[in-house]
This record gives structure tokens, C-alpha cells and sequence, in this order.
């Protein structure tokens, strides 16, 4: 079948729009070894102009994203390793960045004058954790978690530093390096002089118990704006007693935060998808932004003298937008990149090998065309705050979703995880289902439901929902009802599959056994695994079933996959493969020719994201691979079998040459 996208429409809004040879170039940089691209940008983390304003640095989960102003042209900075970006720096004449961040302790130089890594010495931070950066002339001071303050000489490599005891994260440099800033899990701020390295106080206000997500220093050093879930910015004045003033008039909790570059203005962006500008001086709200459709995670205002975009108004948000804004007027100046989404939820191949389709934690789907690697199409129905469940056919033309609106999911800039909260007007949508190459809904009785997990059937035939303690299945082309039944003793449902010949649908409830039914025998109770589950799938030639058992506390041995038959099941012993897995946020499938099995998840640390192969046969593990900086939550096979993706948290996919991956060699670590 040849898939058509006719009905998408282009809009030809940005200066950003990347050339189709820079868009590849850009997708290929910094691959770990086996992968053929990478599709996606990442979730943005912070932004930061240069000092002279003609370029804008985009640190986010797996890089950063240098872009030139005004034209918008990008360039990916991909370092040897994949690591989020959380900090971001630019040397007083422009000519050096320096990034660090989670999950690596390398603190990385770019030569900016050619876009390439400064090799005369690399910067390792005894943490692999960098939380913060500025240059104090040709010295790059870091902070890192464990609560070290290091000095670079960004000439010679010599450092020098000192252990400072407060807490990690946010935190922030003046712009001259002086004052740092950071809060602990207590909402306390601690204040510490780089210079005298005398610490001023620590400031305690019980109202700052709140979680505070985010800080910025005035340009003179002398004001601190910190916001958090709380709704409330507020102003300490270093200089006089950490006076503290509050600004209200936020609705929902405050991400990020931003003074101008003169101080007289301050800008916030929160979880309700709006900027807020405010007189810094007078303390007054000035004006409301509103055009973003997600989260606004980060912000940063331009320099004056820099041109068209003298000092506008950067805005990164979840919806996968950078936009320039007047903050005198409120105007949108420019939609100025895209691409920057999060959390890939599910992807899945078109059937003719063309393109692959991904949908993010909003319910967009985006279309990726697989010989330019390259964004072609988006499709914006199932738009919400926030998908609880996705799910596409496997020849990628029907998406289904269910939507929630008026809940708000924010996630950690400092790592990984995220935040939940629900409004008082939440609406949870029915589950709606789309053709996604006509964009035409497709009606039936899930219209009239909800649910917590979606999955299809392997023919593209049925949709199974769970929800409300009810496990249903409809036949998508009859409407008919194949199957309905209770499932109220179980807790929570982590994972929901069909068998590959459709007949069987399986899930697990978290850390339990897991349970299969047989779809034509609708009166039989299921059947259930001997051992509890952390992953669960089916082999496509439909004979094993494949659990896994992570290690852990409550499971100190090592982790196991039990390759269960089917035919034997659940009387006979299954096959065990010995697993070195202590980890979490597992997926699980087998092989299109069902000889491997494809792990993946976290290995103990949160940062060690890894995918691994084992030989079903001789249960010998095959590889070890990396290149995702948070969990992969999709894996999915090309229909011919030649290309493996995954889909993550980090809001990237990563293509694997299966036959250069699948071939056994030394693991790689």
C-alpha cells in the first residue's frame, strides 16, 4: 500500500525552516554506533543568547542546538556521548559555548567559529552532574551536584576548586560569576559569594515550601527571582536583608523565569502554556502572552543592539516551539524553530518502508519521511494537555488516543521524571480514533469511553481498551463487541499486548504476575505466569511468550526473561535467560524472524538508558546499546525488518541498522 499524506497542510511560517541537506546533516551527528538517524531535537531544558545576540544556544535532553539569528539556520553539537544539556554558557566575546548537564561529567568547549569541540583538553567534573556555568573572563567556573565550585583556565585546562555544601539544584550564576544561587528540597535559597566564597544566609521562608522550580539573577546581581508550583514569584534583595517581595497573579505553576537584559523586566512562563511580563522595578504585571500550546519551559531575553531581534523575548516550550516575542507589546515577532518536542509515546513504520509516524505526550503525530529523514507532515486532532494512552495500527494509518485536558505534566529540567496536576475543570475525552493518511475520525462505540491503556491488534482489525476495571475489544471495521470482561481485583495495568496471531491478549499489573485471555473463548478465565512481570511480549512466529523479572530489592538476584511456549503454557517450565537488569521503565519485543529479544529501560542509574540483545536459542547476550538520555517508552520493527526504532522520554527516536546491531560481537559498555 502506498501511504499518502494529501491532507496535510503546510504553513509557511518560519525563518526557521532548515534546508532538507542541513535537516539530514543534522539528524546524523553524534550517532552511537549502529544507528542510522536520529529524528527529533529533544525536549528544550535552557536557552541562552551570545553576547552579542546573533546566536541562540538550545540546550536540551540529548544536545544542544546552536541557531544563527535572525535566519533561524541550526546546527546540532553533538559530543561523543549523548547527554542532557542543563547548563549553558558563552565566553564575553562569543567565540567559546560551554554545556554540561546530567548523566555526563564532561564539561564540553565549542569552538563556535567552526562548530567543533575545543580538543586541547576536556573539563571533568567530579560529579556527572553540571548545574550551572558562566565565564569569568577566560576562566569557566562550574558547580556541580555533589557541591563543587570549579575554575577553568579555558587557556591552559588548570583548575582549581572548592567544595561549597549547598544543595544542588536549581541553581544559577550571576551574569559576572559572582553570586551563586541554589535551592534545596526544603524551598530554602542559599546565596554564595564566588569571590569572597563567604556564604551570605540561607533564607527560610515557610511560603517558599513549595518546590521551587526555577531562578534567575539580575543583571546587577542584586535581585533573585525564584517561582514554583505555588503560582508566586517572588523578589529577594541580596543587599538588603533578603527582603523578599511577591508577585501574584499567576494561574498555574511557574516553569521558567527570565529578567531582561537591562532588569527593568522579568518574564515567566508556566504550566497553563502562558508568558507573564512584569514590571521588575514597580513589581506590577505588565501584560499576558498566550500562544504557546504546552508547558513553557524555558526563557531568555535577546541583547539590545542585536539587530531585528533586539531584545525580544525567547520562549522554549513542550510544544515543541521557540518563539520570539515583544515584550513591550506582547506581539509574536516569529514561530522561530520547531522540533523541540518530548516524550515520544509510541512510533510505528508505514507498511511500504517510507515513513514512520510518532506521537508525542500531547497527541500530536508527527510523519517522518525515511529517505530524508526529515519531518514531512504533522497531525494536530488528538491535541490535549496531556495523551494518557496512544496507540497506532501496525501499517501506521489509524491512531487512536485518549486525551485529558486541564492536567498539567511538568517535567524535571534537572534530570528526569516528571510531575502530574489535575485542575479542578478536568475533562478526560473519549477515546477517539483517526485515518491519519485522509485525517478523517473513525466513530465507533469507544467514542462513548475511556481508558487507561490502548493497543491493536497485529492485523489492524481490533482495538482493546482498558479502563475502569473493564478490559474491552472491538472489532474497528464490524464495531462489533468481541470481548468484555472484568478486571476490578487488579490494581494497575502497566503494559497491554496482542498475541501475533490475535487471539490472545496479555497484560501486567505492576511488579505482578502476568495474565492472558483468549479472545474466542470470552467465558474462560485467564491464565497467569508463575513469576511477577516487568515487561511482557509476544514472539511474532506465535509460539513464545516472553516475560521479564527485573533485579531489584524485592528480587535481589540478578534479572530473568522467561521464554514461556505457548503451547505448553502455563504448565511447562519456561526457557530462562539470565538478565543483569536492575532496572525500570522496561519494553520488551521479540525480533521480526522471533530469534532475539530486544530489551529496554534503566540500568540502576536514572541517566544509564540501554537497550539489550539476547539470542532466544542459546540465551547468550548479543549487545549493549546507548544512545537515549532518559527511558525509551516504544520499540517497533520496520516491516521488512531491516530497521529497529526507539522512541523516549528524551523526545528523540533513534533508527538501528538491525543487521549491523543484531551480529554478535564484544558487548559494547
Amino acid at each position: 500500500m502506498k501511504t499518502s499524506y494529501s491532507f496535510f497542510t503546510f504553513i509557511p511560517v518560519l525563518v526557521a525552516i532548515v534546508s532538507s541537506v542541513l535537516a539530514r546533516d543534522n539528524t546524523q551527528v553524534g550517532l552511537p554506533d549502529g544507528a542510522i538517524a536520529r529524528l527529533g531535537k529533544g525536549g528544550i531544558n535552557i536557552m541562552q543568547f551570545s553576547p552579542d545576540g546573533s546566536k541562540l544556544a538550545v540546550g536540551t535532553d540529548v544536545s544542544v542546538w546552536l541557531y544563527d539569528v535572525p535566519d533561524g539556520n541550526a546546527t546540532a553539537l553533538f559530543s561523543d556521548s549523548p547527554a542532557q544539556v542543563n547548563a549553558l554558557a558563552f565566553s564575553n566575546d562569543g567565540k567559546i559555548l560551554a554545556s554540561g548537564g546530567y548523566g555526563n561529567p564532561t564539561i564540553q568547549l565549542w569552538n563556535l567559529e567552526d562548530d567543533t569541540l575545543h580538543s586541547d583538553f576536556i573539563l571533568t567534573s567530579k560529579s556527572n552532574y553540571v548545574n550551572a556555568l558562566v565565564f569569568q573572563g577566560q576562566m569557566l567556573i562550574s558547580y556541580d551536584r555533589v557541591g563543587n565550585v570549579s575554575r577553568w583556565n579555558t587557556d591552559t585546562g588548570i583548575i582549581s576548586s572548592e567544595l561549597v555544601k549547598i544543595p544542588a539544584f536549581p541553581a544559577i550564576f550571576s551574569q559576572t560569576g559572582k553570586i551563586l544561587t541554589a535551592t534545596d528540597s526544603l524551598g530554602r535559597i542559599h546565596i554564595y559569594d564566588t569571590i569572597t566564597k563567604e556564604k551570605y544566609s540561607i533564607l527560610a521562608d515557610v511560603e517558599l515550601k513549595k518546590e521551587l522550580q526555577c531562578l534567575s539573577i539580575a543583571p546587577n546581581g542584586k535581585t533573585i527571582a525564584c517561582g514554583g508550583r505555588d503560582n508566586i514569584i517572588r523578589l529577594l534583595e541580596i543587599d538588603n536583608d533578603n527582603k523578599v517581595q511577591s508577585l501574584i497573579g499567576q494561574t498555574a505553576g511557574i516553569i521558567s523565569i527570565a529578567f531582561s537584559t537591562d532588569g527593568k523586566i522579568l518574564a515567566s512562563g508556566d504550566s497553563n502554556k502562558e508568558i507573564t511580563i512584569w514590571d521588575a522595578e514597580n513589581t506590577k504585571k505588565l501584560r499576558k502572552i498566550s500562544g504557546h500550546t504546552g508547558t513553557v519551559n524555558a526563557l531568555a531575553f535577546s541583547p539590545d543592539g542585536a539587530g531585528k531581534y533586539s531584545g525580544c523575548l525567547a520562549s522554549g516550550s513542550l510544544d515543541g516551539t521557540i518563539r520570539f516575542w515583544n515584550p513591550n507589546t506582547g506581539e509574536e515577532l516569529v514561530s522561530f524553530a520547531t522540533g523541540h518536542t518530548k516524550w515520544i509515546k509510541t512510533i510505528a513504520f508505514s507498511e511500504n518502508g517510507s515513513t514512520l509516524v510518532s506521537a508525542n505526550m500531547t497527541g500530536n503525530v508527527d510523519v517522518w519521511s525515511l529517505n530524508g529523514y526529515q519531518e514531512i507532515a504533522t497531525f494536530a486532532d488528538g491535541e490535549c494537555d496531556y495523551a494518557a494512552s496512544v496507540a497506532f495500527t501496525n501499517d501506521a494509518k489509524y491512531f487512536v488516543c485518549q486525551g485529558l485536558n486541564g492536567y498539567t505534566v511538568t517535567f524535571d529540567s534537572y534530570g528526569f521524571g516528571y510531575k502530574t496536576r489535575r485542575s479542578d475543570n478536568l475533562e478526560i475525552l473519549p477515546v477517539q480514533m483517526w485515518d491519519i493518511t485522509t485525517g478523517e475520525e473513525h466513530y465507533g462505540p469507544w467514542n462513548k469511553t475511556s481508558g487507561n491503556l490502548l493497543a491493536f491488534s497485529h492485523d489492524n482489525k481490533n482495538l482493546a481498551i482498558y479502563g475502569s476495571k473493564i478490559l474491552l475489544v472491538w472489532n474497528t471495521e464490524t464495531k462489533d463487541e468481541l470481548f468484555n470482561t472484568d478486571t476490578e481485583k487488579m490494581f494497575r495495568i502497566d503494559e497491554m499486548v496482542f498475541s501475533s496471531d490475535n487471539k490472545m491478549i496479555a497484560l501486567y499489573e505492576t511488579s505482578r504476575n502476568a495474565k492472558i485471555w483468549d479472545l474466542d473463548k470470552p467465558d474462560e478465565p485467564y491464565i497467569q505466569t508463575k513469576h511477577t512481570t516487568d515487561a511482557l511480549g509476544f514472539s511474532p512466529c506465535g509460539r513464545f511468550f516472553a516475560t521479564l523479572k527485573v533485579g531489584g530489592f524485592s528480587y535481589p538476584k540478578p534479572g530473568k526473561i522467561f521464554i514461556h511456549i505457548l503451547d505448553r503454557f502455563p504448565d511447562g517450565e519456561p526457557i530462562e535467560i539470565s538478565a543483569n537488569i536492575h532496572g525500570f521503565e522496561n519494553r520488551l519485543i521479540f525480533s521480526p524472524d522471533s530469534k532475539t529479544i530486544v530489551w529496554a529501560g534503566t540500568l540502576n542509574m536514572r541517566s544509564n538508558v540501554r537497550i539489550k540483545l539476547w539470542d532466544v536459542e542459546t540465551g547468550e547476550e548479543i549487545r549493549t546499546l546507548s544512545g537515549h538520555t532518559e527511558p525509551i517508552e516504544s520499540l517497533a520493527f520496520s516491516h521488512d525488518g531491516k530497521i529497529l526504532a526507539s522512541g523516549s522520554f528524551d523526545g528523540t527516536i533513534l533508527l538501528w541498522d538491525w543487521e549491523k546491531i543484531s551480529k554478535r560481537q564484544e558487548m559494547v559498555k
